[in-house]
């Protein structure tokens, strides 16, 4: 039997259907692509559109560029959320005109724990300019999940990076922002 490598994601799998999961991740049978399969492409689109936005845009150069619609491979509903309900509402009062507090530090950044034999994705870490600690935040295109699933998902994301020494200190702060509906859960 092949070495399987967990992730938040294969947990919530086996979860949810156990057979669908050996099938998938110890038989290796390709799951057939369903019309479902286009709300998993939104959300690796979304994830793209994110790395490339922070990339090529900065207010403190060229401002007006951050009104264009950034995007072809995304809804622009969830470019328009993205931008309207956390980059000019959030991201961009709360940086206080710094550099250092409006780009993440780290960005779809892949972590494998050794001792643990588990890996993940962190979206993104930011700074907090009150307190300089770190925040993780989590982009979700799908429906929104209850409390006690998006803090289930946040301690996941939090021991991981904690444990990668990527950064200098435990992160403090964790939040989840859902692009559909413009919430975030901090």
């Amino acid at each position: 039997m092949a070495n399987i490598r967990l992730s938040k994601s294969k947990l919530q799998e086996y979860d949810l259907c156990s057979w669908k999961y050996k099938l998938k991740h110890i038989d290796f049978i390709k799951e057939p692509e369903t019309k479902y399969a286009i709300y998993a492409k939104e959300g690796q689109d979304f994830h793209t559109m994110v790395v490339n936005f922070f990339k090529n845009v900065n207010p403190f150069s060229n401002k007006k560029f951050i009104e264009k619609p950034y995007t072809d491979v995304t809804k622009l509903e969830y470019f328009d959320n993205f931008i309207n309900k956390f980059v000019k509402p959030i991201l961009l009062k709360s940086c206080k005109n710094k550099a250092k507090y409006y780009f993440p530090i780290l960005l779809e950044e892949k972590i494998y724990n050794k001792q643990y034999d588990f890996s993940g994705i962190i979206d993104a870490v930011f700074i907090n300019n009150k307190d300089e600690e770190y925040i993780i935040m989590d982009w979700k295109t799908g429906k929104m999940k209850s409390r006690v699933e998006i803090r289930e998902e946040l301690a996941y994301y939090k021991l991981l990076l904690d444990e990668s020494g990527l950064l200098d200190k435990p992160v403090k702060y964790c939040s989840m922002f859902f692009v559909k509906t413009g919430k975030l859960f901090f």
